[in-house]
């Protein structure tokens, strides 16, 4: 798989995140924000943005392990 190719399935698995954990995600790694500036933006604790962080991660992971055994096995 190329690079487009890579990039092109994990934003389609980032778009099937709840919203918040969506957000929570792509303000961390795509804008560089920390966990202490996310939650100011998003107005939770920084526990809470740190527990989305991690819920994304995980659901990711899912949604490409799915995509992966589907079209890779």
């Amino acid at each position: 798989m190329d690079k487009k190719e890579e990039s092109a399935v994990l934003f389609k698995a980032i778009n099937k995140l709840p919203e918040n954990q969506r957000i929570d995600f792509l303000l961390h790694r795509t804008e560089g924000l920390t966990n202490n500036e996310v939650a100011k933006v998003l107005n939770i604790s920084l526990q809470a943005a740190e527990s989305l962080q991690v819920r994304a991660k995980a659901n990711l992971r899912n949604h490409l392990q799915e995509y992966y055994e589907k079209h890779f096995k």
